[in-house]
């Protein structure tokens, strides 16, 4: 099964084959690769879709049986995240519409069959983790 990666809205990074690319609105699959796929990455995108449920349970549905995820997040309960929000690079209220705990973000993927196979503790207030499609 192919690999793919899941891009935000205007990200200018090159496009692996099977690139999965949200644009906002939809989940968009291109290349000469199709689903399912056997790894995603998807970074910093969950958060400002929408409804993130709608498109983690697309996200999902690309992956085959046992494929993995791998998710970055802001993590908005981390104990390093600035207090002055305002000063906080993760902070982007004009394009984010929906911050995550790594609690939250692991009960969001359970409820469409990804769980949680590995998270990162990392200094940085980031969710890193990977989780598998059962």
């Amino acid at each position: 099964m192919p690999v793919a990666g899941c891009a935000s809205p205007g990200a200018e990074a090159a496009q692996p084959p099977g690139h999965v690319r949200w644009d906002g609105q939809a989940v968009v699959v291109s290349g000469p690769d199709t689903a399912p796929f056997s790894q995603l990455s998807c970074h910093d995108v969950i958060g400002r879709a929408p409804d993130p449920a709608l498109l983690v349970a697309r996200l999902a549905a690309l992956l085959g049986r046992g494929g993995l995820i791998h998710i970055t997040e802001p993590d908005f309960h981390h104990w390093r995240r600035p207090a002055n929000l305002d000063g906080w690079a993760g902070f982007a209220p004009g394009s984010r519409s929906h911050w995550f705990g790594a609690h939250t973000l692991t009960r969001l993927l359970a409820d469409h069959g990804l769980w949680l196979v590995r998270r990162r503790r990392r200094l940085a207030p980031v969710i890193d983790l990977v989780a598998r499609k059962g």
